[in-house]
């Protein structure tokens, strides 16, 4: 992981978009970033826009979450049962 990043505070004024792309560039200048995680399901729809606009792929968190579960479900994986998951523990 190259950073955190989150786009600057400018209450509810200003571009949704334009602040993420900025935040986006700067993780990809000032920490060598080469893929972005949205990680709020309030942003879905963005992630092909900004893809483009960055030249980096970026990733709707949530859509990549549902998939991994889905591929955990059909391949039978189940939480592990070890350490604190496990009930007697």
């Amino acid at each position: 992981m190259a950073s955190v990043r989150a786009p600057e505070d400018e209450g509810l004024e200003g571009d949704l978009e334009e602040r993420f792309f900025r935040a986006g560039r700067a993780a990809i200048d000032e920490d060598a970033a080469e893929v972005i995680v949205l990680g709020c399901a309030g942003l879905a729809g963005l992630d092909k826009r900004l893809g483009e606009r960055l030249g980096v792929p970026v990733l709707d968190g949530v859509a990549c979450a549902l998939i991994l579960a889905s591929g955990m479900a059909r391949c039978g994986v189940a939480t592990s049962k070890a350490g604190r998951y496990n009930p007697g523990v």
